[in-house]
């Protein structure tokens, strides 16, 4: 019983040297971001200082949590490490197969094989003393 109330509860990540109510700066600067993206935003298509406001924090508090969600599911250093990858393209390229030897098989010769082997095992086993 008390394993399934614990397999329940979040575990939460204590890589965040800096947090303050629980949340990391990277997550404050998502959250003061969002809101004044979005306050700006509705500000140019709303007349109504109350409904701009309202839509704000909604559509702030709705990036905050897709933030989340996205942070959660992302390794450590993710973004770093892609920046620093496509930073080197021209380390990394795709390109043709230069040295692309293909393997042909002839399944009659596998089947062949199987056979035989199969043989084998059933001579051996009749060869084989009987333990008793």
């Amino acid at each position: 019983m008390e394993e399934e109330r614990l397999a329940t509860h979040r575990i939460y990540k204590l890589e965040s040297k800096l947090s303050l109510m629980g949340l990391s700066a990277d997550d404050w600067l998502v959250l003061a971001g969002s809101w004044i993206l979005w306050l700006q935003t509705w500000g140019m298509f709303t007349h109504s200082s109350r409904v701009q406001l309202l839509l704000s924090v909604f559509t702030a508090g709705a990036t905050f949590l897709a933030w989340r969600r996205v942070k959660d599911r992302v390794p450590s250093g993710f973004l770093r490490n892609l920046v620093g990858w496509l930073a080197e393209a021209d380390v990394y390229h795709a390109g043709a197969d230069v040295y692309c030897m293909p393997h042909v098989v002839d399944t009659r010769a596998v089947m062949r094989v199987i056979r035989e082997q199969d043989q084998g095992a059933k001579r051996r086993a009749h060869r084989a003393p009987a333990a008793g």
